[in-house]
């Protein structure tokens, strides 16, 4: 690297620290907050007047003292190995009385609800320590005092879990926006959700969506999104409650190298047009192996109201799913033995046929020649691993990890019909090697 290189990346580096303070009382209100913990080891994510919110208690001081925060998109996990953030929930006090601004819009991951502060309170034992050092630390920390002024509360009240004092905190009928997506979403705060229009349950199980869904004003989002790598929930019980009002449906699965991503079959997407007449757009897996799917796609362009698509496209072939990974030496070997050391190697362990600018044209093509009513005007299809890049602890990544292509089609695009189509991710994919090799799509070499 150049030294006047050098010199542009620590400055900058060190720009966007010195920028950023850590948010504390006193300082300029947002109107929105943004933030994944802990943020320490890496880029921080600025909120209105160059904040950052490094701490669960100060997202919690400024949702206290500023009324005006409409907005609040909160991740918290534990990062690398050893980052933990300060706490997984909102340090609200069991006595209540605390308010946080009606939010309109609400995004978490990782946040525990279900945890009880009276339990916590209580002296309990710590691992490693005899009982007389965990009482002197009970005693020290003021957890004892906590403790002892907290039995003078009601039953109920000291029973209450951090969503229910959450539920007490703030009035919950004016989110417009809602998503919980590491977890199912509690029934219990679904029938304070009177303004909903968009919804993310992709931390729910079927059982858990089923419900929200049937339990939700009937024909009242207008948006909604379950992402989960299992089961899918029926779409007929999604478009008998909800259809008639969605404008946006994502109802996909992450690929997984085990098995096939679940997909809806034909049959079940000829219900689209009739319960779900305002539908715009949708995004799903798709099942592609040895032949276009074009009856699927068929389908999906007979709902007169569509405009655009996002189309999911697994990328692992069916004798990847089955070869061993490396690590596993003697499967390896095993496997080896019985389909012979050059089975499934290279090229084969992609599903064909292979998205590239010219297929995904094709594609486009037909289901723009078979749309019924509003004109198709963007399709964009994705393969393969489009998860976010992993930053927990160590772990043994599998083959799949990182491997993806996106190619986006868009009438709008320059160049006339032949340009609709561009690859913007994972050019020729399938003449990649290993997935330490997808940095760009410039240069690579093949190395399976």
């Amino acid at each position: 690297m150049r030294l006047s290189h050098l010199f542009l990346f620590t400055s900058s580096f060190f720009s966007i620290f010195a920028l950023a303070t850590r948010w504390r009382q006193g300082h300029p209100c947002p109107e929105s907050i943004k933030t994944v913990l802990p943020n320490s080891d890496r880029p921080l994510d600025e909120n209105e007047n160059g904040h950052t919110f490094d701490s669960m208690v100060a997202v919690h001081e400024a949702l206290t003292t500023c009324p005006n925060i409409s907005s609040l998109d909160l991740r918290v996990t534990l990062m690398g190995c050893s980052s933990w953030p300060d706490r997984f929930n909102f340090p609200f006090r069991l006595a209540g009385g605390e308010r946080y601004p009606a939010l309109k819009e609400l995004r978490l991951e990782g946040y525990n609800f279900d945890e009880r502060p009276w339990e916590k309170l209580a002296l309990g034992k710590s691992y490693g320590l005899p009982w007389y050092e965990s009482l002197t630390e009970w005693l020290l920390s003021g957890t004892a005092r906590k403790w002892w002024n907290a039995r003078a509360l009601d039953i109920d009240q000291r029973n209450k879990t951090n969503l229910d004092l959450w539920l007490d905190a703030m009035d919950w009928s004016h989110l417009e926006a809602l998503a919980v997506l590491d977890r199912p979403l509690p029934l219990k705060d679904v029938p304070r959700l009177r303004s909903l229009e968009k919804l993310d349950l992709s931390g729910s199980d079927v059982e858990n969506a089923r419900e929200v869904i049937q339990t939700l004003p009937s024909q009242s989002l207008t948006s909604l999104t379950i992402v989960r790598s299992a089961e899918m929930l029926e779409l007929e019980t999604i478009l008998s409650h909800q259809g008639k009002s969605l404008t946006v449906l994502e109802l996909r699965s992450p690929e997984v190298q085990s098995k096939p991503s679940p997909a809806f079959n034909i049959s079940e997407l000829q219900f689209l047009p009739q319960l779900a007449p305002n539908l715009q757009h949708l995004s799903i897996n798709v099942h592609r192996n040895g032949s276009w799917p074009l009856g699927t796609l068929e389908a999906i362009s007979t709902n007169p109201s569509l405009r655009s698509v996002d189309i999911w496209f697994d990328i692992v072939s069916e004798c990847r799913r089955q070869k061993p990974e490396a690590p596993h030496i003697r499967d390896v070997r095993k496997w080896e033995a019985t389909h012979g050391v050059d089975a499934c190697n290279g090229e084969d362990q992609y599903q064909r046929p292979y998205i590239d600018q010219s297929s995904s044209l094709e594609l486009f093509r037909y289901m723009r020649v078979k749309k019924i009513g509003q004109e198709l005007a963007n399709v964009t299809f994705w393969v393969g691993d489009w998860t976010r890049a992993w930053d927990g602890p160590l772990y043994f990544a599998d083959w799949l990890e990182h491997r993806r292509s996106k190619v986006s089609c868009s009438i709008r695009a320059e160049g006339g019909e032949e340009g609709w189509c561009v690859v913007e991710d994972g050019k020729e994919y399938w003449k990649r090697g290993k997935y330490w090799d997808w940095g760009g799509d410039d240069d690579y070499d093949m190395v399976d």
